[in-house]
């Protein structure tokens, strides 16, 4: 007996020679069997065995019979009482296997099987579920061997060929997959699973037409496939196709509420839409539902990360490379983690260990560059990125870590068009939706990439910090100069009076937020993004458009703060806390003004504090040791900081925005920057800047979080210019 119902099934000539009633009896337990009365089958063989007890082929049916009844004991006896009756009899062995298969007792099922294989070499079915249990073993090689010969053996078997292909997907070979699904179809059209695989080899081939008709034409022949549908919702997804998507995930859950890769597919389009409490909950359901399961610990671990959860983040981490220990993608994220942590060592080895298990895997290499990049190991950190665009040369990611990594070199010509990526699609880094656009959209095409400005409008799109908007609006007067018939600024509100007042553009823009692509009215002719303009304007350290001051304060707001500025003395302002959204904020700021307290050593001076959005408690803190002159809580916009800035004679901050504004302005300013990931702006090593020159000093950390130092170098340059002064 080849199967628990023979019939239609291969049977061996290794079988034993039974007499002409035994045959009946046997044909008689079949047409029970198949007739759905496998009880009375079974006790017509019982009957039979207690007349013919050295019946192997009677106890190999009786064995067969048990088994699906759930009664594996006596199964089992009689499969080996069977054997020991005919030890060459093929299917006595590979029923057995069926049984220890079925009772997930692995090595003893592969031993029946691979005995069944040896008394009969062309065995088909023992090579088909063979496969199947060394596939499911997580022995894609050894299964992959044996579906090639059970194909050799059976070359018109449709189910052999279609799990092969499954299988060299699994194996990261999708062209020989491909060939193996089409002669499934070809022998066997029509057939859902089959259809369901290429979907999946596909969307693996990243060919989203061909996967959608795949998975459409599955879900035509079998409606109520959940899988299908969760898959097919997971392929609109990546297409952004949100409501389809959505509407095949709630199918798949409605026809399979425990199907627990819809549940988890679901949370990667909450979260996608912005409901992360609603992620989370469909990913622990996942979780709850299929806790071997990797990919729902990982995709949890992703959302954890992004909320700031770290130790929770690491668990989930963790968790799904417990779960599968060459999941390469964990090992990459657990790393990026790591890393947030300053744990680089650790993340170091999560990277390169992502890498020996995916030796081609682009992201990693790039996350490699930038703790490279992190650690002021520039060479090492190129080479990691060149590698990865070696793999991948279309990575928004990577050409974006990579052009700040050459920008900070001084490498602008290399620098300007790799940080175009900042806006590719599919960058996950800067995390805008600006990355919309496309070449497919309309709106793309109408971007300014460096066509003749004669009688055209141009809308300028500023964009990212108020820093930066400060450092690249020089830029406008140079677009002025090509004949524009109309420029027009889009900036941040708080910046918008200062900028009108400069008359650099014929209109100015205010808007709240830039988390959203340009909206460009019809009229203009072309829009731009302000960082863009120095590649548009080929930049580089020698022809920097530096022309200073090209930023003033507005009259009227200089006259509102003349008389709120305190004495006669040196005034110097303070800042020392940047934006706390800002990435790395916990580096770049001081966040208690106590650090300052070297600088109050200084003679003839007035310190001014334009630090907004401070705890007042600090200020009075410092009162006893050195009064503060506390403006900052009475700033509105950019523009009464300018003014304060013009009537200041120097400026001491860490990284801010205002740094850049006293540079635009001509007012000395001495910047404090952190040892770790200083920004690329201030480029690598040097003590002034090519953007701000003779005005901005920048006094650099040796040392990660030792600001002590650098108060020391500030503090003391401070005496010295006063020295200097009263001398």
């Amino acid at each position: 007996m080849s199967s628990y119902d023979s019939g239609g099934q291969q049977q061996t000539t290794n079988r034993p020679v039974e007499t002409a009633d035994v045959n009946a009896i046997i044909a008689q337990s079949l047409q029970l069997h198949r007739a759905g009365l496998t009880q009375q089958a079974l006790a017509l063989v019982h009957q039979a065995i207690s007349q013919h007890p050295r019946s192997a082929t009677l106890l190999c049916h009786c064995g067969a019979y048990c088994t699906l009844l759930q009664r594996h004991d006596i199964a089992e006896f009689a499969f080996l009482e069977a054997i020991k009756l005919h030890p060459q009899y093929a299917d006595a062995h590979y029923n057995l296997g069926l049984l220890y298969a079925d009772q997930r007792r692995h090595a003893p099922a592969e031993a029946a099987y691979q005995r069944a294989i040896a008394i009969d070499p062309a065995y088909a079915d023992a090579y088909f579920n063979l496969a199947v249990l060394q596939k499911s073993l997580g022995r894609l090689a050894d299964a992959r061997s044996t579906y090639l010969q059970l194909i050799a053996l059976r070359p018109g078997d449709a189910d052999a060929h279609a799990n092969l292909g499954r299988l060299l997907l699994n194996l990261g070979q999708p062209d020989e997959a491909e060939s193996m699904l089409l002669r499934a179809d070809a022998l066997q059209p029509h057939n859902a699973e089959t259809l369901f695989a290429m979907g999946t080899l596909y969307r693996q081939k990243r060919q989203p037409v061909q996967a959608e008709n795949a998975y459409r034409a599955t879900l035509a022949i079998a409606p109520d496939k959940a899988a299908a549908h969760s898959d097919l919702g997971a392929l609109l997804a990546e297409q952004q196709r949100y409501d389809e998507a959505q509407s095949h995930y709630q199918i798949a859950l409605n026809l399979q509420p425990d199907l627990a890769k819809a549940h988890s597919n679901m949370g990667n389009l909450l979260k996608l839409r912005g409901h992360p409490h609603s992620a989370e909950i469909a990913y622990r359901e996942a979780i709850r539902l299929a806790p071997q399961d990797a990919d729902p610990h990982y995709n949890l671990g992703l959302l954890l990360r992004e909320q700031k959860r770290p130790e929770e983040s690491e668990s989930a981490f963790r968790q799904a490379i417990a779960l599968r220990p060459d999941f390469a993608q964990a090992h990459s994220n657990l790393g990026v983690l790591l890393m947030e942590q300053r744990r680089e060592q650790e993340a170091e080895t999560a990277y390169r260990r992502a890498l020996d298990i995916q030796p081609d895997f682009a992201d990693a290499h790039c996350n490699l560059g930038a703790l490279f990049a992190a650690q002021g190991r520039p060479d090492a950190a190129q080479a990691a990125y060149l590698r990865a665009l070696s793999i991948d040369p279309d990575s928004a990611d990577t050409n974006w870590n990579y052009s700040l990594l050459l920008l900070r070199q001084g490498s602008f010509a290399e620098g300007w068009p790799a940080y175009e990526a900042r806006y590719w699609p599919h960058n996950t880094i800067t995390n805008a939706k600006a990355r919309r656009l496309s070449k497919g959209d309309p709106l793309w095409a109408r971007q300014w990439r460096g066509e003749p400005l004669e009688n055209k409008t141009l809308m300028v799109w500023a964009e990212q910090g108020f820093g930066d908007e400060i450092q690249f609006v020089r830029y406008l007067p140079l677009l002025r100069s090509l004949g524009l018939k109309k420029l027009t600024l889009v900036c941040k509100q708080p910046l918008a009076s200062l900028f009108r007042y400069q008359g650099f553009a014929d209109d100015v823009i205010s808007i709240s937020t830039q988390e959203w692509a340009p909206d460009v009215p019809e009229e203009y002719d072309f829009w731009c993004y302000l960082l863009s303009l120095p590649l548009r304007f080929p930049t580089t350290l020698e022809n920097i458009p530096a022309q200073l001051p090209y930023l003033a304060a507005p009259p009227e707001r200089i006259a509102q703060w003349a008389d709120r500025l305190p004495g006669q003395n040196f005034r110097v302002g303070l800042v020392w806390n940047g934006n706390a959204r800002h990435s790395n904020d916990r580096f770049r700021s001081l966040h208690s003004l106590k650090t300052l307290a070297p600088l109050w050593s200084a003679t003839g001076v007035t310190f001014i504090s334009l630090q907004t959005g401070v705890d007042k408690s600090q200020i009075d803190a410092c009162a006893a040791l050195q009064p503060l002159q506390h403006l900052g809580s009475c700033i509105t916009d950019f523009a009464d900081t300018a003014a304060i800035l013009s009537h200041i004679d120097l400026l001491i901050t860490v990284d801010t925005a205002t740094a850049h504004l006293a540079g635009a302005m001509g007012v000395p300013c001495w910047v404090m920057l952190p040892h770790y990931c200083p920004d690329w702006r201030w480029l690598d090593g040097r003590t002034d800047s090519p953007w701000y020159p003779n005005v901005v000093r920048l006094f650099r950390q040796t040392k990660d979080g030792d600001w002590g130092a650098v108060m020391e170098q500030v503090a003391l340059a401070l005496s010295q210019r006063q020295r200097t002064i009263a001398a």
